[in-house]
This record gives structure tokens, sequence and C-alpha cells, in this order.
């Protein structure tokens, strides 16, 4: 039986809302921290890690229903 996080990626896929909310709340605070880190303490200042992430998302979300 598939975990929670695979049937919300996958409804999510299918243009689920609600799916597609609960990914990105559960992923988005992770997404931050990582990119906060790896930019680092001198390019975090030069660099917006929202438009990151944000950049990250639009780049995943049109993936999300080739996703197994």
């Amino acid at each position: 039986e598939p975990d929670p996080t695979s049937m919300r990626l996958r409804k999510a896929g299918l243009g689920h809302l609600r799916s597609l909310e609960w990914v990105v709340r559960r992923f988005a605070p992770l997404l931050l921290a990582q990119a906060t880190l790896r930019l680092g303490p001198r390019l975090v200042r030069v660099y917006d890690v929202e438009e990151i992430v944000a950049d990250a998302w639009a780049a995943l979300l049109p993936r999300v229903r080739a996703l197994p």
C-alpha cells in the first residue's frame, strides 16, 4: 500500500488542488532550509531564498504527473 506522501503526489499530478497544496506546505520548509544552507551566510544576503524555492516549484510541479 502506498504511503500518504505518494498518494498525495499522485493526486497533485492529476490536478487535485488540496493535494497540491498539501505537497507544497509539506516540502516548502525543507526546500527553504536547504536553499539557505546551500547558499551559506554570504550569498543568502544577496539572493532571495523564497525566489529560489519558487523557481524550484516552477520546475518541479509540471513534472509531478510523471513521477512513478
